[in-house]
This record gives structure tokens, sequence and C-alpha cells, in this order.
């Protein structure tokens, strides 16, 4: 019968930096992972690139997690992105700052990043158990079994750091859910998180491709902008991105097509007294929109776009209007779990302690990452929050053996 101190179920970014944080403090640390090899889901983050983090403030770095940005405090301050990319140059990976404080390796690969964790954890003496899929999860006389087929092994300490439910091909599949609601955790509803939406009877279908540079989606009292781009499908772009986690399965919003949208009628009627002559589509494109995009507009509101924009009357300007700056659309959430950057929900924040990560219900049970039920908006928060609650959680797991 095999007896281990501390294992690790998931070898993404906050499994691999907790085992390394863990052996770096002595303490016996068995990591276990279901890929043959490590850092899967990891490889594909920011497109390849990685986006490791950004250079935000912690204050600013708490509004980008929805509502349960708070629970993070106490991570973000243990490991904040200062601190996460001196560990990172320390140990000779060279970083680079980009726009809006995006965070790469110079190398801009991914798989520096999961090469580079996996040897400093082999000479941190982690073990490692790849190509191991473990089947369920018991907790009984303050210890933890883990059964893998006709095999179990028994350790003092558990982290789940088996991430969320997208991306699957990677390993992620959910099975940190299963295991916690096991062990009795709350698991709050698992829903697509930074994931592009399909529209329902889309009226731009055929404007694949255009972005929108400042769009606003507003619904359920919730407003957001930022740059829009329009699918095959639907919607996508950092917008829709930051927006999924509130979308319910369909979801009714309004979306402006251009910024400012008070002064928009404004504008056009401005416009349209200085070149009355004007096609009104040619108005509506000086506006900053892509002539495609106007075209479908206008048809959706089976206005001429060809008519002099002196001959459209003011009934028919507010409609243009309407059209431009609340149009209402449905998206539908389905089938998108799989295509989502993150999921939202998981283990219950409210079962967990802020400031180690352990349960509070069962002694020597952490967890870390995405298996919670937290997920961040697109720019490196994401493996942010990753990283800081790995350390964290490695830092709680220490206390127990110090």
């Amino acid at each position: 019968m095999h007896q281990g101190v501390v294992a690790i179920i998931g070898g993404g970014p906050s499994g691999l930096l907790a085992a390394l944080t863990l052996a770096r403090e002595g303490i016996q640390t068995t990591l276990i992972e279901r890929n043959p090899s490590v850092g899967s889901k990891l490889l594909l983050s920011g497109g390849g690139q990685c986006n490791l983090t950004n250079q935000a403030t912690i204050e600013e770095l708490l509004t980008c997690y929805g509502d349960n940005g708070s629970f993070l405090r106490d991570s973000l301050t243990l490991l904040p992105p200062n601190k996460l990319m001196s560990l990172f140059t320390s140990m000779g990976l060279p970083l680079v700052v980009k726009e809006e404080g995006r965070v790469f390796p110079a190398s801009h690969k991914a798989s520096d990043v999961v090469d580079l964790l996996y040897q400093e954890c082999l000479k941190a003496r982690v073990t490692f158990k790849l190509n191991t899929k473990i089947e369920s999860v018991e907790h009984n006389n303050a210890t933890f079994t883990l059964k893998m087929g006709t095999k179990e092994e028994h350790y003092k300490t558990l982290l789940i750091a088996t991430g969320g439910a997208t991306f699957p091909h990677t390993g992620s599949q959910g099975d940190g859910w299963r295991f916690a609601k096991a062990l009795g955790h709350k698991i709050v509803p698992v829903h697509p998180a930074l994931s592009g939406v399909r529209l329902i009877n889309s009226p731009l279908t055929s404007c694949s491709g255009i972005t929108v540079e400042e769009a606003t989606i507003s619904f359920n009292k919730r407003q957001f902008s930022g740059p829009l781009l329009i699918t095959h499908r639907g919607l996508s772009g950092p917008l829709i991105l930051n927006a999924s986690r509130y979308f319910s399965r369909e979801q009714s919003i309004k979306i402006s097509f251009l910024p400012n949208p008070d002064g928009v009628e404004d504008r056009l009627k401005k416009l349209s007294a200085q070149k009355g002559a004007s096609q009104l589509a040619t108005l509506i494109h000086q506006l900053g929109l892509p002539t495609k995009l106007v075209s479908s507009i206008l048809e959706e509101g089976k206005i001429d776009g060809r008519r002099k924009a002196a001959e459209v009357g003011k009934k028919e300007i507010k409609k243009v209007v309407s059209l431009l700056t609340q149009m209402e659309l449905t998206v539908s959430l389905k089938g998108a779990l799989k295509g989502a950057m993150v999921s939202g929900g998981g283990v219950a924040l409210e079962e967990v302690d802020p400031t180690t990560l352990h349960s509070k219900l069962i002694k020597g049970l952490f967890f870390a990452g995405e298996v919670l039920d937290i997920d961040g908006d697109s720019g490196g928060y994401n493996l942010q929050a990753a990283f800081s609650t790995g350390y964290t959680a490695a830092k709680g797991i220490a206390r127990l053996y110090h």
C-alpha cells in the first residue's frame, strides 16, 4: 500500500506551481496527471503564446473576476503579478510586457513556460505520475484514498487542481468537481465563460470577420463595452468574452455598434444637414462603421440606404439610430462550454478558506485554479489566478507540516 504525504491532482499552472512551491519547502509531493505530459491546456493559452499575467494593481485585478473577485484578494496579495514575474525571471525565463499590460514569455512560446515549470519541479524532486487517471477519491481516518483502476494510493493531504471543463481533449473534463462533490462540497452550476456566442436568427451572417472597435452591449441591468467580432455563427471578441459569464442559456441583449450612443442621433442629423445629397448608407459609414455592416443593419430595418440623406424624415432617422445603438439580438450559449476559454462555476467559495484555500469541511483538502468558482476576463487574468491560488494553496499546506 502506497502511503504519501501530499498529492496534487492536475498538472496545469496551479498544480505545477503548487508542486514546485511545496517541494522547495522540503515537503514530499506527488503530482498526478491523467495525460502523458503536463500543461496540455497551458500550451494553448494566449493562442500558444501564453499570456502569463497582467501588470494591473491588485485593486484593478479584483475587478476582473466578476462577482467573486474579492475571494482572490489574499491569493493575489501573496503572489501578485510583479512577484510572479520575478519568480519566472529568476528561473531563467525572459518576459515582455505588451499592450494593455499583458505579460508574455519573450519567446511567445507557451511550451517554454511548461518546460520550465516541469524541469524546475524535477530539480526540486517532485514525483510525477503521468498518464494516470484517478477514478475516485475518498476520505477516511484523516487519509485520502485515490483509486486508479485496481490500484489505490493514500495521502495525508490532497490538493485538487484539475481545472475546469473547457478544451476537454486536453484532459480538462470536470473530474475535480466530481471529486469535490463526493467529498461533500457544493458545486456551483458550471457554465461557459470567456466564450463566443451564437446568434438566434442572426441578421449579421454576411458580416463574418468584421470587427467593431467600440461596441456596447446591455442586458439585465449590466453594460459592457469593447471590441466586438462578428463571426459566421454569432458574436465574439473581448466584449463578448468578458460578458459571457453573465449570459443565461438564451439571452436577449441590446447592442450599440457605435461609441457614445446618446450622441449618435445628433451626429447623424449634423452629417445629413451638411451632406444631404449623399446616400444614407454613406453617412452612416462615415460614423465609423464598415460598409457591409451598415448594409446589414439597414436591411434588418427594411430601410433603403441608397436614398439621399435629405429625403429621410425624422421618424426614419430615429429608426436608424435605434438600429445602430439598440439593436435587439438573442444570443445562445448552447454547446459553448467546449469552445469556451474557461468555465465559470465550480467549488463553492463559501466552503473554502480564502487565506489558505483549505476546505472548511475536510482537514487536509485544498483547492486551486479553475476548479474553484472563479473565472477572469481575457488578458492574463485567469493564469494569474491559477498561479496565485496554486501558490497560496501550497503555502497553506506547508503550514500543516512546519
